[in-house]
């Protein structure tokens, strides 16, 4: 899958066109003379091209107008062959024009839709297009992109990779899902890893942690012995894995929520957040009970995952995802997830408000992880990422997604934003995929840990926030 600007040529549109969608083509034919709109596209609009096989599969094309020096654009054509529809291509070209756009400071981009085309309507929804205007035929809508903040992330390199630190055999692979805890001197990572692959391909997630230098967090200082939670007795809930995880200090005490994990016959595992209690100050904990504190129910029967624990004017949020379907992807089984939150006053009592908080990007099988939420500047940040189950064994890639809220309520997603994707380097580990975001405050500044390829098989990195949220 190669995505690029303005490489597509004549005869490439051209044969693009003609393997769109009948009624797509048939729909601009009665509006445009195809062979002059074509021309038009290639001499006067920035092209967002998406390419399969040598074959330009997807297109967008944006025109730029300027009247008294105000910048403004307007999308003429949004198509996907038909062979490629429903694969979240138009999104991912969406989110490039947006960017760009954003990029070169313009003020609005427009664009005219199909007041029929629902599928449509909805993707513009989700990248912020209003509607200002409908007739019979058609729906305007626009995009106003001023004071529209791009985040910009600055990589730093990778931090740790258990692949060169084996400690113990139950530390043999992974460093997934950071989690920070600050300490006067140096900053501890908790992180979850894997024992070696036993005869029938399985493994068993832990958790341990990393102590970082303060004033440099590429020195590591610490290196936890052992796993700071014990695993689940015989049959119980967590019997098989404790992964992922979040810390937060509670007073005197570091509470640590993770999501326990349990063998299953029709599809790999399923999953449930139970929470523990630390007194020597993140060093070990003690579970609150042999049970979870977010069990699956009758709304959400099943992978309870990801917890990220904050707490906002002394109310506990416990954000995480739930399944929303198993599925069966040539021949195996792939999940498809949804970001949801609950409240507390004690953390151990939760309130689910049973919804799903964010809207998909790419399609309605969307998966969505890691939702990692910081107030800053009067505003509530969102930093997750997100998938497609259908294609992720193929193509490998996992994104970083955002999205922002006034109340921790509603939740606004603006992927455009985010600020930080794949390497483009060959050999980065995180040339393929980037996940797992988490996000902490050190000395005035932003950070994100983040993990690269296989989902953090060979560690996790370190980004730094140039200027603010």
């Amino acid at each position: 899958m190669i995505f690029t600007r303005n490489k597509s040529s004549l005869e490439h549109i051209l044969e693009h066109f003609d393997l769109c969608n009948n009624d797509f083509i048939q729909n601009l034919k009665k509006k445009k003379n195809l062979a002059e709109y074509t021309n038009k596209i290639l001499n006067h609009a920035t092209r967002f091209e998406f390419w399969n096989k040598g074959c330009l599969a997807g297109l967008i094309a944006l025109y730029l107008n300027q009247e008294d020096s105000i910048r403004n654009g307007y999308i003429t054509n949004v198509s996907v062959i038909e062979s490629w529809e429903k694969k979240g291509i138009a999104s991912k070209l969406l989110e490039n024009c947006m960017l760009h756009s954003k990029e070169i400071s313009l003020n609005e981009v427009k664009l005219e839709v199909n007041k029929n085309n629902y599928a449509a309507l909805n993707l513009y929804k989700k990248f912020n297009f209003t509607i200002f205007e409908e007739n019979e035929e058609s729906t305007f809508m626009r995009n106003d992109l001023r004071d529209v903040k791009i985040f910009r992330w600055e990589k730093l390199g990778k931090i740790f990779n258990p692949v060169e630190n084996k400690i113990s055999p139950w530390l043999e692979e992974y460093a997934q899902s950071p989690s920070t805890l600050t300490f006067d001197d140096f900053i501890r990572v908790y992180f979850s890893c894997r024992s070696k692959r036993d005869e029938n391909g399985a493994n068993i997630s832990r958790s341990t942690y990393i102590d970082l230098d303060k004033s440099n967090l590429f020195n590591i200082l610490n290196i936890g012995k052992q796993p700071v939670l014990n695993l689940g007795e015989r049959g119980c809930f967590d019997e098989f894995g404790t992964y992922p995880m979040s810390v937060i200090r509670n007073n005197d005490e570091v509470w640590i929520y993770y999501a326990g994990w349990t063998r299953c016959k029709s599809v790999p595992f399923n999953t449930a957040i139970g929470a523990a209690i630390s007194k020597d100050d993140g060093e070990t904990f003690e579970k609150i009970g042999n049970g979870p504190v977010i069990p699956y129910s009758i709304n959400e029967p099943f992978l309870m995952s990801v917890p990220k624990i904050r707490k906002f004017d002394n109310l506990f949020y416990l954000f995480y995802v739930c399944g929303h379907k198993w599925m069966v992807v040539d021949g195996k089984p792939e999940m498809s997830l949804k970001i949801r939150f609950a409240t507390s006053s004690d953390g151990i009592n939760w309130e689910k408000a049973n919804r799903d908080i964010i809207e998909e990007a790419s399609g309605p099988d969307e998966s969505q992880g890691s939702p990692d939420v910081i107030f800053r500047n009067g505003k509530y940040h969102m930093f997750f990422d997100y998938w497609d189950p259908n294609t992720f064994r193929k193509t490998k890639s996992r994104k970083i997604g955002y999205a922002y809220s006034p109340d921790l309520i509603n939740w606004m997603r603006d992927d455009s934003r985010a600020g930080i994707d794949v390497s483009e380097k060959p050999n980065a580990f995180d040339n393929e995929m980037v996940a797992y975001p988490h996000v902490f405050e050190l000395n005035k500044e932003v950070y994100m840990l983040y993990l690269g390829n296989e989902v953090g098989r060979y560690g996790f990195g370190l980004a730094k926030l140039n200027g603010d949220l």
